[in-house]
């Protein structure tokens, strides 16, 4: 029952950190990276993402980085 209790909760926890919002200004200071860049790359206009969302964008970036360096080398 225990851990039945700890595994809700983990995954609630989860749940919750995944809709968190992260800022992209505090984002940007973070990173060193000005917060337009941060948004041109990334392609988005908002002004904080839910970290789903920010994995989601982070991802597509690397992902069409690495198909124009393939493309390059």
């Amino acid at each position: 029952m225990i851990t039945t209790d700890l595994l809700k909760r983990k995954q609630s926890d989860e749940t919750t950190s995944e809709k968190e919002r992260v800022s992209l200004s505090t984002l940007s200071k973070m990173t060193g990276f000005p917060l337009e860049f941060i948004k041109k790359e990334l392609l988005v206009q908002g002004d904080s993402l839910s970290m789903s969302e920010l994995r989601e964008s982070v991802l597509d970036y690397l992902s069409r980085s690495d198909e124009g360096y393939s493309k390059n080398n």
